[in-house]
């Protein structure tokens, strides 16, 4: 049995790990790398490597390379971040976008739209303006991810095109229970960009009226109060 202790400086790894050891005689530790300084009794290669950051972000890197191809996607289901604030965890975004493989970008995005129509009896998807899709960048039967601005509720569905230009919004299947009519609801496709094409990249949002009309579509989004007519 393998048995990883993962927490942040002080949360009392070392002291968890002195009371396995006391009651496990077979156990046997391993030690990791770490850039801090050594502690009073800590021995280089006993409790920790001790290397430099610079040192520390070179293997993680180099590792990284001789795994990760560019047209790779890597799912990475634990923390890459010690900061405790998301403003102080910048740097480390940077770091992981500047590695090779693909990232998962927002693509297009239709922003509260107005649900027209929930039909719980339909076999499922959503149906939506195909002007709306086009101007969003967003496939009939592409997987999208679907926010209630009213409810909180996120749920997956895919697309399916409407009449042209009759702004109709409906929730078909079992996703018509996440919903009420009248709702708002932000309608989001998302790509993989390898890192290269991320530098480049600008995804489309598009924001409609209360008959869900374009009022505009940008290709950027900026942090702000919406317009009154967006709202």
């Amino acid at each position: 049995m393998l048995v990883i202790l993962s927490g942040v400086s002080g949360a009392g790894k070392d002291t968890i790990k002195k009371e396995l050891i006391k009651r496990m005689e077979d156990l046997i530790t391993l030690p990791s790398f770490t850039s801090r300084n050594p502690r009073e009794g800590e021995e280089e290669g006993v409790q920790y490597h001790f290397i430099t950051k610079s040192e520390f972000e070179e293997k993680i890197k180099n590792d990284w390379i001789s795994k990760v191809k560019p047209s790779d996607t890597v799912i990475h289901p634990g923390d890459f971040s010690w900061a405790m604030y998301l403003k102080d965890s910048d740097e480390d975004f940077r770091y992981i976008n500047n590695l090779p493989g693909k990232k998962l970008l927002l693509k297009g995005k239709i922003h509260r739209a107005v649900v027209q129509q929930a039909d719980l009896n339909y076999i499922g998807s959503i149906t939506v303006d195909p002007a709306l899709m086009e101007a969003a960048g967003i496939y009939e039967y592409e997987k999208v991810q679907i926010v209630d601005v009213e409810n909180g509720s996120r749920f997956e569905t895919y697309t399916i095109a409407g009449k042209p230009n009759s702004g109709m919004i409906c929730l078909n299947g079992a996703a018509a229970r996440c919903v009420q009519t009248g709702d708002h609801i932000i309608i989001m496709a998302y790509c993989q960009l390898d890192s290269n094409e991320v530098k480049q990249h600008k995804p489309r949002v598009v924001f409609v009226n209360k008959e869900n009309k374009i009022v505009k579509t940008v290709s950027y989004e900026k942090y702000g109060v919406l317009s009154q007519d967006c709202i």
